[in-house]
């Protein structure tokens, strides 16, 4: 069996979809169909069931994936260790955060003819985790509520990962121009005048070792409906388009310097004690590259923020 092969199941199990994987992969749907019957025929076990309600793992299919993710892991490290010296490469899986994605176009454009692998990734939370625990990313950045640090540490402590505090920012609500909260005076608004409209929020799944890590946020804010987006393209444009509202750690430091969309307003939330910590994790065996580095102290510096201890 191929490490391609390897790659694309794991890639359809982390979509739930062939057809999301196919298009991630950039490769055709039937295409991505022969590479799973073929990896099936050759192991004489079906790894996923299939019907017009999605897929599911086979018994089977669950050994597979949590081997299949190993030998991964295993690959890729090795891909790093055949490196030349003088490489490096900058593998990054990000929540969605503007500051996030500019400190890695501005590395890339200073070093873009020095070094040889590039890889920036946009997922939920738990998918960032599981690029890391995998090898496919070298650092991870995510967002979590304040109030669950302690047990996003301990999570990170189950998993062998290193974790660190970028920057703490309080609670803000985000709208854009067809919302009434786009017109209002004043720079902040009060929590329950939220709850006329609906909330857009990111598709998640549960986190591995705790399932109810996000449950806090969910009961916070009030809200008439919700609306769930998997990607940042669909979330400027339901805000953009829509009365919704979007609660999150608005770091206004660095989107002043990185300038944001001129469409969309964010507003303090008043009687609103909730904050969002941003966080940075690797692996505990990962020793950071120069252009990890270097990465980590751009994001440093758009927010305005200091390491709570020495990075390097």
């Amino acid at each position: 069996m191929k490490i391609s092969q390897l790659q694309q199941i794991v890639e359809i199990i982390s979509c739930g979809s062939i057809n999301k994987a196919a298009q991630k992969l950039y490769i055709s749907q039937s295409g991505l169909c022969a590479s799973l019957n073929a990896a099936e025929k050759e192991l004489g076990q079906k790894i996923l069931h299939r019907s017009y309600n999605g897929i599911t793992l086979t018994p089977f299919g669950l050994q597979f994936v949590d081997s299949a993710k190993e030998i991964l892991q295993i690959y890729d490290r090795l891909l790093l260790a055949a490196l030349p010296e003088e490489r490096d490469r900058l593998c990054v899986s990000s929540d969605f955060l503007l500051y996030a994605s500019s400190a890695f176009t501005m590395v890339c454009n200073e070093n873009g003819g020095k070094y040889t692998e590039y890889r920036f990734t946009e997922n939920n939370n738990d998918a960032v985790l599981q690029d890391v625990l995998s090898g496919t990313s070298d650092l991870g950045i995510i967002s979590t509520p304040t109030a669950a640090r302690e047990r996003v540490f301990a999570v990170f402590e189950k998993l062998e990962l290193d974790g660190n505090v970028i920057c703490t920012n309080a609670s803000s609500c985000l709208v854009g121009p067809h919302s009434p909260l786009y017109e209002l005076e004043g720079e902040s608004i009060p929590l329950e005048h939220l709850a006329l409209y609906p909330r857009l929020r990111y598709e998640r799944n549960p986190w591995p070792t705790d399932k109810d890590i996000f449950r806090i946020q969910d009961e916070f804010f009030p809200c008439s409906s919700w609306i769930t987006i998997s990607d940042a393209g669909s979330y400027h444009n339901f805000l953009s388009r829509t009365n919704c509202y979007f609660v999150g750690g608005y770091n206004r430091r660095a989107y002043d310097k990185l300038g944001y969309h001129s469409n969309i307003r964010a507003l303090r939330l008043s009687g609103a004690d909730f904050s969002w910590d941003t966080i940075w994790l690797r692996r505990k065996e990962w020793k950071l590259t120069p252009l990890n580095q270097k990465y980590l102290q751009l994001v440093y510096e758009l927010t305005d923020s200091q390491p709570q201890k020495p990075l390097f």
